[in-house]
């Protein structure tokens, strides 16, 4: 997937952003045989029947009243940016208990847009830097274990690669200059 810009030849110097390619959806680098499922005190699954257009993270709900996680990561395997869509239903009491997240770097956040004390429906999109080498995990948290699950869909997944070197471009000009 190459994007070329349209050129107009106005003065000698022209700035140019170049992008090389794109890895899409839950395929290669990012086929479901390269992520890892792990629960901490959890009964989670990922649903990968859908991909590579698709997967779906479901939540514990082992009864223990206490809270877990439901992991599913990858080392990135290039830098770009990296994007996605997300779609959550809870089956719990409200969305506070049952919720979707993603830890890049260490960090853990809610996926962006998601309102914890918001619908039992929600939507949204999230796109992020990220290097080679460091995990990346998508992540069902429950603060209980009990009352229900919740699941998060994961789709439009994509990892833009931008071009790192500096391109050398030569032309001549039909018209004489």
């Amino acid at each position: 997937n190459i994007i070329v810009p349209t050129i107009t030849c106005i003065t000698t110097s022209v700035n140019l952003t170049a992008i090389i390619g794109s890895l899409f959806n839950f395929t290669d680098a990012f086929a479901p045989a390269n992520w890892t499922l792990s629960n901490t005190n959890a009964n989670g699954t990922v649903d990968t029947s859908s991909a590579p257009a698709s997967i779906a993270i479901t939540g514990g709900n082992n009864g223990s009243n206490s809270s877990g996680t439901t992991s599913y990561s990858i080392t990135m395997p290039m830098s770009g940016t990296l994007s996605f869509d997300w779609y959550y239903k809870t089956n719990d009491d409200a969305p506070e208990y049952d919720y979707p997240q993603m830890v890049y770097n260490g960090v853990t956040s809610f996926l962006t847009g998601f309102n914890k004390f918001g619908n039992k429906t929600q939507s949204g999109s999230v796109s992020i830097e990220v290097t080679a080498g460091e995990t990346f995990e998508l992540r069902m948290y429950t603060e209980d274990n009990v009352s229900g699950n919740a699941m998060v869909a994961i789709s439009n997944f994509s990892l833009e690669l931008p071009f790192t070197g500096t391109p050398s471009y030569a032309w001549t000009a039909s018209n004489g200059g």
